[in-house]
């Protein structure tokens, strides 16, 4: 599995809170429940002053404590990302853990009838949740003095109410209860602050980087969508390189830019707003304010080469758009579109007088991020053909969770290539005509997978065939959906169709299950994609017109990309973080449990 992959595996450990109103509502449902359990296994019998004791309980140690703590942290602590909603489902998970440790020793107590145990439960579910609590914000927040002070207020309510409510000094006294109050919670918690310490300094060691840190500025960017202490971190991490940019640029019969297919070198990562994740977009944008109607295709490139900075991309677009404004018509005639196929491959291939555009793909299989020698051969290839340069192109159409692609695989989709290239180059080249339509989708988000540039319909005529692309802006699709876009559009009258995605990274890290994102036509319902599809396909056809054309390369000088290295650092930290916490968790809490144990019941 590429370390990507890996990375992005690591979403399944994540989850999402309902809203404050369902917190609320869960929060007095748990608190009642718990308390009336607690009283009912404590006494054995129902009646009404068990009912009465059972509310008592629910209303003084779980629910006043989470209600009341939840603003008064907000408050204490200078926040980035723990919002009231957040405070409000740390302080539910709480009464969870707290109502577990609590319920399990008064039950101990029944059987053992031994009313100790009720006691000493009560005093370490007060120091079960102050551990969790200082372990969660102080993980989430920077401010230390603010993440023990908002830590302390729910289990210090909590406590009030077993010392004075519930009488639990009336077993020990009140000095040694509240000794051992100190003890327990101070124990709990100091192991929380050690299993974050030891995590830090293990991944530090193996790493360079600190783990905290690193977890942090990805949990501000998961949770608020903040995205520069993250960046900061690749940034300082990060190899510099040139990155080059090819444009085929289509102009009007008054010479000026009309359409252009835009293929940068980087990769476009790696998720959500970080880097080049958005780029495809905002390069559509972009040009769409300069009167050019763009598509970005995905280019060979995988996530080591990401962009690690706004500020990068800021660069591309810069370099972008100062190219549209210099440049001049150059050639009139391409080649038609041929396809050939090898093996599980297919190859689409259009010569531009000496330059050729290939498209690959293994649709209906698993079409995903050749790695850069794929290129590299097909180039190879096309110059010895002599061709001056080939564009080559990831369709990036069609994802599979179980299908591992291997060094054949890739064979094939360069052989095709090479049986592409070969037609293209025997076919005689003809005056161009080309048409495009888009549309944004309004309806779907990024989290179902549809990124901000909608979907693109380009149809390419000449020598008397057309060839139609359409492109989703979105990271790869499922399969069925390309078939139904084909038979779709097939019953148009178009024949010659291809379907690609931009592989924005957009849409990912915005869902927690395994892949970490929606691939186009998962999470939508497709007969309404198909039908914008349809849509900008006979508009395109509509806007057909004879354009000529240039191709020009930029070279956007010294940008941060991730590299390998830095994609493996990664990858380390989060297996370190893991394998760590396993260990210390168990040895820190182990022994402040039994500690505390003992000397509760002592």
């Amino acid at each position: 599995m590429e370390v990507s992959e890996r990375i992005a595996r690591r979403y399944r450990l994540l989850f999402s809170l309902p809203p404050l109103q369902t917190i609320i509502i869960r929060t007095v449902i748990y608190s009642t429940l718990f308390g009336l359990a607690t009283e009912l296994v404590k006494v054995g019998t129902v009646s009404e002053q068990t009912l009465r004791t059972g509310i008592a309980i629910s209303i003084a140690y779980y629910l006043i404590p989470a209600l009341i703590s939840t603003p008064i942290t907000a408050a204490l602590v200078k926040r980035e990302v723990l919002t009231t909603r957040r405070l409000a489902g740390l302080a539910l998970y709480c009464i969870l853990f707290t109502a577990l440790v609590h319920i399990t020793g008064v039950t101990m107590s029944a059987l053992l009838d031994n009313p100790k145990l009720d006691e000493a439960s009560m005093i370490l579910s007060c120091g079960v949740m102050l551990s969790i609590r200082y372990l969660v914000i102080r993980s989430l927040e920077e401010d230390k003095v603010g993440a023990l002070l908002g830590a302390v207020t729910q289990p210090l309510m909590s406590a009030f109410a077993a010392l004075y409510f519930l009488r639990i000094s009336d077993v020990y006294g009140l000095l040694p209860t509240l000794a051992r109050l100190v003890y327990v919670a101070g124990s709990l918690t100091i192991s929380s602050w050690c299993l974050l310490a030891i995590i830090d300094f293990k991944v530090t060691k193996g790493t360079g980087m600190s783990g905290i840190e690193l977890f942090r500025a990805f949990m501000q960017n998961w949770l608020a969508g903040k995205k520069t202490a993250l960046e900061q971190i690749l940034s300082r991490n990060a190899n510099v390189k040139d990155v080059k940019i090819t444009s085929i640029i289509f102009f009007s019969k008054k010479e000026k830019p009309k359409y252009a297919i835009v293929i940068p070198s980087f990769h476009f990562g790696p998720f959500r707003n970080i880097g080049s994740s958005q780029l495809p977009s905002k390069i559509m944008e972009t040009l769409h304010n300069e009167g050019i109607n763009a598509v970005v295709l995905h280019g060979a490139s995988s996530h080591e080469e990401d962009l690690t900075s706004e500020e990068d991309c800021h660069k591309v677009l810069d370099t972008i758009r100062k190219m549209m404004k210099k440049v001049k018509p150059k050639a009139l005639s391409a080649s038609p579109v041929m396809k050939a196929v090898h093996g599980k491959a297919t190859a689409y291939c259009q010569c531009y007088e000496d330059t050729a555009l290939i498209i690959i793909t293994r649709a209906p299989r698993l079409t995903e991020d050749p790695p850069k020698w794929v290129e590299e051969k097909i180039v190879h290839e096309a110059r010895k053909l002599g061709l001056k340069e080939a564009i080559v192109i990831d369709a990036h159409n069609s994802i599979s969770d179980i299908e591992i692609l291997n060094r054949n695989d890739y064979e094939e989709l360069v052989e095709a290539a090479k049986k592409a290239l070969l037609k293209a180059i025997k076919s005689e080249q003809h005056p161009l005509k080309i048409g495009t339509a888009r549309r944004r989708i309004v309806e779907y988000t990024e989290k179902q997978g549809i990124g901000r540039g909608g979907v693109l319909a380009t149809v390419i005529e000449t020598g008397g065939r057309r060839f139609t692309t359409i492109v989703f802006d979105g990271n790869n699709m499922i399969p069925e959906f390309r078939d139904k876009v084909l038979q779709a559009l097939k019953s148009t009258g178009l024949e010659e169709i291809e379907v690609l995605t931009t592989d924005t990274h957009s849409v990912s890290g915005l869902t927690t299950i395994a892949r970490g994102y929606h691939p186009v036509g998962e999470a939508v319902d497709q007969n309404k994609l198909i039908e914008y599809t349809i849509e900008v396909a006979i508009e395109a056809l509509k806007n057909l017109t004879e354009v000529t054309y240039t191709i020009e390369s930029v070279t956007v000088k010294e940008v941060k990309i991730l590299g390998e290295k830095l994609l493996q650092k990664i990858s380390q930290a989060i297996e370190i973080s893991l394998r760590t916490a396993k260990k210390v968790a168990i040895i820190a809490y182990l022994v402040s449990i039994v500690t505390s144990v003992l000397i509760l019941l002592t």
